[in-house]
């Protein structure tokens, strides 16, 4: 299994990175009030037409009013419009989404399984009856299970042991193993 995650990271990807327009753009990002920051992640977009992680980074600095604002920003997108809804998302990877997250739920049974994977992450900072309840479900079956201990994490109440350590025994494959690792820490 370490193997198969040491063969996922490639340090020539990073020095290609480090010279690259998307690092430019995540200098570009910092310290920029949300109208401004959303540009920037826009035209990362409409420029490369792949989602972009840039909001992850503007989001640790960024002050409450801006992240307000970009929750707002988000619940506006089309919800066709995957690369935007997926690179918002990001801003909320280590940020709570400070809005109802109720609206977001539905996306992490998105049949574009990289945008549930990003709702998923988004939620998980989220600590509301409606997660907790969306966190169950998925522990029960589905594509994200894995996913499930982050939600809980912030949701956690007496008796979710039982969940989790169910969750730790399953089987998986070395793309989830990150993930129920870095899980553990959180429950723990």
């Amino acid at each position: 299994m370490i193997d198969a995650y040491l063969r996922r990271v490639e340090l020539g990807n990073f020095s290609a990175w480090l010279s690259s327009p998307a690092r430019d753009a995540h200098e570009r990002i910092r310290g920029l009030a949300w109208p401004d920051a959303q540009a920037v992640i826009d035209g990362q977009i409409t420029e490369t037409g792949k989602v972009n992680w840039i909001g992850l980074g503007w989001s640790r600095d960024a002050s409450d009013a801006d992240i307000l604002a970009s929750a707002h920003a988000l619940l506006e997108l089309p919800a066709d419009d995957v690369h935007r809804l997926r690179s918002y998302m990001k801003i909320y990877h280590e940020r709570a989404f400070p809005l109802d997250p109720t609206p977001l739920l539905g996306l992490i049974d998105s049949a574009d399984g990289k945008l549930a994977l990003d709702a998923a992450r988004a939620l998980a900072m989220v600590t509301h009856p409606a997660v907790r309840e969306k966190a169950l479900t998925m522990a029960a079956a589905g594509p994200l299970q894995h996913e499930a201990l982050r939600l809980l994490a912030r949701n956690w109440r007496p008796g979710d042991e039982e969940i989790a350590e169910r969750l730790l025994r399953e089987p998986t494959d070395p793309e989830d193993l990150d993930n129920v690792g870095i899980d553990r820490k959180s429950v723990v």
